[in-house]
């Protein structure tokens, strides 16, 4: 899909399995993750 709309970057949602989806992607390739947490109080 990203390719065919030419897509330069793409977005993933805190919804996203992280460990399960870096398992089907093809070799050499994995998502991203930049460590960044935080708390949201109610």
């Amino acid at each position: 899909m990203a390719k065919q709309i030419q897509a330069t970057r793409t977005y993933l949602t805190h919804e996203l399995q992280h460990e399960e989806t870096s398992a089907e992607l093809p070799e050499g390739m994995e998502l991203a993750y930049d460590g960044i947490c935080f708390q949201v109080d109610p």
